[in-house]
């Protein structure tokens, strides 16, 4: 009973819209709002069965890369209410970093669920752009670059003798 409580979502969403053949979304249903792409799949339990939902936040950033990741823990934290609470994690395969929800399907409904679609785009997009650092963090990025140079200078000098 729950699939096709799932299926109706999917056909709901579609519906507004404006996807064409929700059939083909049922496995998995993977759609863009506002150029972040979801995953959303169904998974049985023995009550309702659940919505699991897959936020792409893009790549990990190659400069910065530990205080990035450092500063992604912490928002776990702040994240982390009860059930139902999103997670930042990384896909290894794809180099990802992902927002992963999961909801109870009963919990759902189609247009308050693109509303929240559209708010963790919103918060993709920020991530993209700040990776969530501060001012302070920039300032220390700034000091850091400037220093590398001199850095490796002291270093590839330190080697060579």
């Amino acid at each position: 009973m729950s699939l096709k409580n799932y299926h109706q979502l999917i056909d709901n969403i579609c519906e507004l819209t404006m996807l064409p053949d929700p059939a083909s979304l049922y496995e998995v249903a993977s759609i863009s709002v506002r150029n972040i792409n979801f995953s959303l799949l169904y998974k049985e339990n023995a009550v309702l069965g659940e919505v699991q939902i897959f936020c792409g936040f893009g790549p990990l950033p190659t400069q910065q890369r530990e205080r990035v990741l450092q500063r992604l823990l912490e928002t776990n934290l702040y994240l982390c209410t009860g059930p139902g609470s999103p997670t930042l994690t990384y896909n290894a395969e794809t180099g990802q970093v992902v927002l992963v929800c999961i909801f109870p399907l009963g919990a759902l409904e189609a247009q308050p669920l693109l509303d929240m679609l559209g708010h963790l785009a919103e918060t993709a997009k920020r991530w993209q752009s700040t990776y969530f650092l501060t001012e302070e963090d920039s300032q220390v990025r700034t000091q850091t670059a400037q220093r590398a140079p001199a850095l490796q200078r002291n270093f590839n000098t330190a080697v060579q003798r």
